[in-house]
């Protein structure tokens, strides 16, 4: 499951670091355990789902052993690898996720967002645990909610939120919309571009329809839709949005410890879990990439690998061109108070990232041109 190139890279980042030393006892003067011992005991841990007292006999380590090693493993896995493979992605990486989702018939968007339920076996039997955790099918979970791409590459994650919210509750609480409200580069397109002859700056998420009506959102039209534009476009989106439930079919897959009601007490020791799962998965994710690349020399599918060289798409890019100085609909400003301090300036850039970001008219402008660039994409195909 996990290539050998990529087990090196880990196994090198751990070695050393904590109980993962190869050192003598100091009374028996004997060595202890290896650190690839200990490695290997986590990833079994993690891969297999398995309890700690199951691997004592084939790793000859005992139970609390197993599990300090694979709490610590988790941790070091995160603060080695955190920074690099879950962050937002570069300039580079938006502009070839935005091909790719060109050619699937949304441009200008960048990935799918969704949640999911994890059950929680440990949870505390203390009524305000068990009432806060507890979905609508009566188990105590805990929510992950994630951004992913075509190549199921994980961008955002956040878990932890109790099982009774919905995907409203975990979105008002998510680090993910504050990053966007913290810097508005990560919602920034390499560069302007034309959905339906509008011209766009900012990217945007395919959602289902419970979400909010934002203009980083893109959902399907109510009611299964009117008329054949609608419904190609809810098909279409559907079938999109198939990225983020397929990553949630292979995380649990992968590791096993994520398709079984999780065994830890302390929701931050799950969160540590979770997202050293999610790490290795999108380390995964790049080395296959890598490889793509090396051998076919691009990592996009062959389909999404060249440019619409129609007449009317070389007409409609030319006039995109032509007024991309003249119109732009997501035309913004920071707020410059003339007097005041950085805070005042602060607070008020918020508030207008806020606004922009939560514009239900802009929500339905982009829809309708989605659809209507959709019907133009088939035509053309």
């Amino acid at each position: 499951r996990m290539p050998r190139d990529v087990f090196n890279v880990i196994y090198g980042a751990v070695e050393g670091e904590g109980r993962f030393v190869w050192k003598r006892n100091p009374v028996t003067k004997e060595m202890q355990i290896h650190p690839l011992n200990r490695v290997t005991a986590a990833l079994r841990i993690l891969g297999y789902g398995t309890p700690g007292d199951k691997e004592d006999e084939f790793i000859e380590m005992g139970e609390s052993t197993i599990l300090d090693a694979t709490k610590e493993f988790c941790q070091i896995v995160v603060d080695k690898f955190a920074d690099e493979y879950l962050r937002p992605p570069t300039m580079e990486e938006k502009a070839r996720l935005l091909k790719l989702n060109k050619a699937r018939g949304f441009p200008g968007m960048l990935a799918s967002w969704d949640t999911s339920h994890f059950e929680w076996k440990n949870c505390p039997t203390c009524i305000i645990y068990q009432g806060q955790h507890r979905n609508r099918k009566g188990q105590t979970t805990l929510v992950l909610e994630t951004v992913v791409d075509y190549d199921l590459r994980c961008w955002w994650a956040f878990f932890g939120t109790p099982g009774s919210c919905n995907d409203i509750n975990v979105l008002d609480r998510s680090p993910t919309v504050a990053d966007f409200l913290r810097n508005e580069d990560t919602l920034k397109a390499p560069k302007p571009y034309s959905i339906n002859g509008t011209i766009r700056d900012w990217v945007y998420f395919n959602t289902d329809s419970i979400y909010p009506s934002w203009s980083i959102f893109a959902q399907s039209y109510p009611y299964g839709g009117r008329n054949y534009g609608e419904r190609l476009f809810n098909t279409t989106g559907e079938g999109i949005r198939k990225d983020v439930e397929r990553f949630y079919a292979v995380m649990p897959a992968k590791f096993q410890a994520l398709a079984r009601p999780l065994r830890y007490w302390y929701v931050s020791d799950l969160q540590i879990i979770v997202k050293c799962c999610i790490i290795m998965h999108n380390m995964v994710v790049e080395h296959k990439q890598k490889m793509r690349r090396e051998l076919y020399g691009s990592d996009l599918p062959w389909w999404a690998d060249k440019e619409d060289q129609s007449d009317e798409a070389v007409a409609a890019r030319a006039a995109g061109d032509a007024c991309r100085e003249e119109r732009t609909l997501f035309g913004f400003e920071a707020l410059r108070p003339a007097r005041g301090d950085i805070c005042d300036m602060f607070n008020g850039r918020m508030a207008a990232l806020s606004r922009r970001m939560t514009d239900p008219i802009e929500h339905i402008e982009l829809r309708d041109d989605l659809m209507n660039e959709l019907l133009l994409h088939n035509n053309r195909a």
